[in-house]
């Protein structure tokens, strides 16, 4: 989750309810999303159209609304937050990201999209 100045990560345990025929990576980034407890670090109406994991590299194919930005969390923090958070879970090791069913190359002008990402535990406040 993002912290109060939306330039790093914090690191939060939290239990998530699992749903029948719902991927665990859904589930995780929805989590994200849907916080009450902690600050998210994705835009308001933010969904999540798919995920597939496959030889390590879980897609995840968003709304249109990531796209927006936050004025008050980096688009590091938006990212990492979701691509750390899978990489957590057993089996995957990096993210590629797509919004609406299309890649997208570039994210707020400077994160690269082309190539799958990795974790950056760099961000996570300590």
């Amino acid at each position: 989750f993002a912290d109060d100045t939306g330039t790093r990560l914090i690191q939060k345990e939290v239990a998530i309810d699992v749903v029948n025929n719902v991927p665990m990576e859904q589930l995780i980034v929805e989590a994200l999303i849907k916080t009450d407890d902690f600050r998210s670090p994705l835009p308001e109406g933010t969904q999540v159209l798919k995920t597939v994991t496959k030889d390590q590299i879980c897609y995840v194919d968003l709304s249109k609304e990531f796209l927006n930005p936050l004025e008050s969390v980096s688009g590091e923090v938006s990212v990492y937050a979701i691509v750390n958070s899978l990489a957590e879970r057993a089996g995957v090791s990096k993210v590629q990201f797509s919004v609406n069913g299309k890649a997208i190359t570039n994210y707020r002008a400077n994160l690269d999209f082309s190539q799958p990402i990795g974790r950056n535990l760099d961000l996570i406040e300590k």
